[in-house]
């Protein structure tokens, strides 16, 4: 697109003063500006030119044709499908990364949504502007006549569209991002054309029909009067120029039947590529199925093994603790016993109060001895107590293995044969 106002800069973006409205390609600058009643000032939209209207400060504004009006009109100039349909989706992706580095300065509105609107469907697009005196106070009551779409480049481009999932989504993140019109639904008009070029093409058998009739009407005239040679070199005449342009539809004909054909032609490698996604979308889902069925297994197994691994934490502290409470059991009985000789000593001394002092010292000595018992015992008791902290420890070293060992390659690679194992497990246990 060549630049189309002289208020740009070397880059295309608007000079200083300039409104910030850049057209995208397709949009059409005439119908755009007849619709503001102002005069304002276009620029063709490129990624560059939009950067340097941010930076400059201003907010810009991007006019842009939808998707399918866009490729039917490149159809009608000599674009190929595909060079249109890449060439739309290259643009749309470019004004969508513009408008993500400044989403609230970057106005997006769809050329169809300008030229027909009303001022409350615009509205955001006027307080966008600048104020009265910069771009204008408001929109043109009505919009201009738009010239129509060629029917048949519309449908095409709708078939083309439609086998897009890239042009679908650039489409949708476009409309969303913007001021959009929806789509008008095919009317009546727009069938009635179609049939129109379609009975244009059917007219040419009937003007083969007539030129053979006519020339039977001048092998009858030649034969019923020679008188009327004259005359009959002038109808000759007339139906050579005739025949001339029956041979000038019949090539007419020729090229849109090959037309037909090479459309035909397309729409079947369209139709057999949808379907090789149809198959590989089928066969993925199939693969996610079976993804998901082992994962069902890996979760029942790993399930499994967590409560084996609570089973023996779990005997693992009961027997820690029968063993702590059988050791504290003999303690107490010891220090009854010890107590229980300390009573009959203290007896003793009473008796014989002549060996008190040896006795006493006999008692001390008890006492000391119980002392050193309950010191013995109080660190047998303390090493039961590090004891079941280190089992605790080491059941949490055996979990963390655990869950290595569940997410590790070689647990998935060798799952078969465990699977295998536990059948023949349960067929020998059925067969004993």
């Amino acid at each position: 697109m060549q630049p189309i106002s002289d208020q740009t800069t070397a880059s295309g973006a608007p000079a200083s003063g300039a409104a910030t409205i850049f057209l995208a390609t397709g949009a059409r600058e005439t119908e755009c500006r007849a619709r503001l009643r102002t005069d304002v000032s276009f620029s063709p939209f490129t990624p560059g030119a939009l950067t340097e209207a941010l930076a400059v400060g201003h907010d810009p504004v991007i006019i842009y044709r939808r998707a399918q009006p866009c490729v039917a009109q490149a159809l009608e100039d000599g674009t190929a499908p595909s060079a249109a349909l890449a060439a739309w989706c290259e643009e749309a992706a470019a004004i969508l990364n513009t408008r993500q580095q400044a989403r609230r300065r970057v106005l997006c509105v769809e050329e169809t949504l300008l030229l027909s609107g009303t001022e409350d469907a615009l509205e955001r697009l006027l307080r966008h502007l600048p104020a009265p005196g910069a771009l204008g106070e408001a929109l043109a009551p009505t919009g201009p006549a738009v010239p129509s779409d060629d029917p048949l480049h519309m449908v095409l481009a709708a078939q083309i569209l439609a086998i897009s999932p890239q042009a679908q989504r650039l489409a949708a993140e476009l409309e969303a991002a913007s001021l959009f019109a929806p789509a008008p639904a095919p009317t009546a008009e727009l069938l009635d054309a179609l049939y129109a070029q379609s009975h244009d093409r059917s007219s040419l058998g009937t003007l083969a029909a007539e030129r053979d009739l006519l020339l039977a009407h001048i092998a009858q005239i030649h034969t019923e009067n020679s008188e009327a040679e004259a005359r009959l070199k002038e109808t000759l005449l007339q139906a050579d120029a005739r025949d001339q342009a029956l041979t000038e539809l019949r090539e007419e004909a020729q090229k849109a039947r090959a037309a037909h054909h090479d459309l035909t032609a397309e729409r079947g490698v369209l139709l057999d590529h949808i379907r090789d996604l149809q198959e590989q979308t089928d066969s993925r889902g199939t693969r996610i199925q079976n993804l998901t069925d082992q994962v069902t297994a890996l979760e029942a197994d790993l399930d499994s093994s967590r409560q084996a691994l609570r089973d023996a934490r779990q005997q693992a502290l009961e027997t820690a603790r029968k063993t702590a409470e059988r050791e504290t059991a003999a303690l107490r009985e010891q220090i009854r016993t010890l107590e229980n000789r300390e009573t009959s000593h203290r007896e003793e001394v009473g008796g014989l109060r002549q060996a008190r002092d040896r006795e006493a010292a006999r008692a001390k000595a008890l006492q000391s001895e119980i002392t050193a018992a309950k010191k013995h015992w109080g660190e047998i008791l303390s090493q039961a107590e590090q004891r079941e902290l280190a089992l605790q420890e080491q059941l949490t070293l055996l979990r963390r293995e655990y869950d290595k060992l569940i997410v590790s390659r070689s647990w998935k690679v060798t799952q078969p044969l465990r699977s295998a194992n536990s059948l023949l497990s349960g067929r020998k246990n059925k067969d004993q």
